[in-house]
């Protein structure tokens, strides 16, 4: 088996816009009790001083003590590429579930991710890469993972290309435009998130896979639309959540997250 530094490398899960992501063995020195861990390994190489705020901003992120967070376990350098690792969370991802999944499980696993970026806002940090792959299935409840390193690695850049398999249009547009990531910006994407979940559908219909600016420009200047199949409560939710007007926008994560207990327990 394929190794990355003293980590051995079972099977690759999957990609993303912003690295490679393998089910892995963890070392002894790390301490940790679980078979397995996931080592992200980042498509960009890294420098010294990115290696040294990335690791800084890993451990704050670290700090925040939440069941409703994946925490960093570890981060290293190998040569000039970077490996974050986090828990191993069995049930697979919202967007690869290990098991059949319905509407009430994606607006259950939603409210966990929120509250989970509820604690990293209430600690300063916003998570900035909020994704149906990265709202983790644990067996008590949904956990939030991989928060953007892209403000640390890439100052100013709210992007990292839209190959196949990116998620631009779950992205605030207000960052694509320049604005920074905010507790508002995080709503947004849960609000996205859920959308693409309930109806399969993107809210700016059909994103070009041709190139970063034409994605980009199709997600600014299309007008979000609600997919038909939503129903009037789930509508009126996500419609907050992607509001133009962050004042519009559920005022917390936490508050996002009440909302969406609410719908399940009037259901």
């Amino acid at each position: 088996m394929a190794r990355f530094g003293d980590y051995l490398l079972v099977r690759r899960l999957g990609e993303g816009a912003h690295g490679r992501s393998y089910l892995a063995e963890p070392p002894l020195r790390l301490g940790v009790s679980d078979e397995y861990v996931v080592l992200k390994v980042l498509h960009r190489d890294v420098t010294e001083d990115e290696f040294a705020r990335a690791t800084a901003h890993l451990t704050s992120i670290a700090s925040v003590l939440s069941p409703y967070l994946a925490r960093p376990l570890d981060v290293l350098r190998v040569d000039r590429s970077m490996g974050i690792v986090t828990e191993h969370v069995a049930g697979g991802s919202l967007d690869a579930p290990s098991r059949p999944i319905g509407r009430r499980d994606v607006m259950q696993a939603v409210a966990d991710a929120a509250l989970g970026a509820h604690a990293l806002h209430e600690a300063g940090i916003a998570h900035a890469n909020i994704t149906p792959s990265n709202i983790l299935l644990g067996t008590r409840c949904a956990k939030l993972a991989d928060a953007s390193l892209l403000a640390v690695l890439d100052p100013g850049r709210t992007t990292a290309g839209t190959r196949a398999g990116d998620s631009v249009d779950l992205t605030d547009p207000a960052l694509l435009l320049g604005a920074e990531p905010s507790r508002a910006s995080d709503v947004w994407s849960l609000g996205a998130t859920l959308h693409r979940m309930l109806t399969g559908q993107s809210l700016f219909g059909v994103v070009p896979d041709v190139g970063e600016t034409e994605a980009l420009r199709h997600v600014i200047v299309a007008p979000a639309r609600l997919g038909p199949s939503l129903s009037p409560a789930e509508a009126r939710v996500i419609a907050d959540c992607v509001s133009d007007d962050p004042v519009e926008r559920p005022l917390t994560a936490e508050a996002l997250a009440s909302r969406l207990r609410s719908l399940l327990l009037a259901a």
